[in-house]
């Protein structure tokens, strides 16, 4: 894992920041990059939600894809309106 030193600003410009975690999965930063890339940014909550999965001992590492997966099901439960 590489060490990931970001702040990403939440909604509205004057609330509070969020700070990554110390290490984040490299397919994960990958996704992360590619939706902010893509013009689609990942909400923070949603962000906070995926953070907070980590890798377990004698689980297959999760591919960009299982990452994609992942956070547009947590999308889904977040944005639910």
């Amino acid at each position: 894992m590489r060490k990931l030193f970001c702040f990403l600003r939440l909604s509205p410009p004057n609330s509070r920041r969020i700070a990554a975690p110390e290490t984040v999965e490299p397919e994960l930063e990958k996704y992360i990059q590619d939706r902010q890339a893509k013009g689609r940014p990942i909400p923070p909550d949603v962000l906070r939600s995926l953070y907070a999965l980590k890798e377990r001992r004698g689980v297959a590492k999760k591919s960009k894809e299982d990452w994609a997966f992942l956070c547009d099901s947590i999308e889904r439960v977040h944005l639910k309106k």
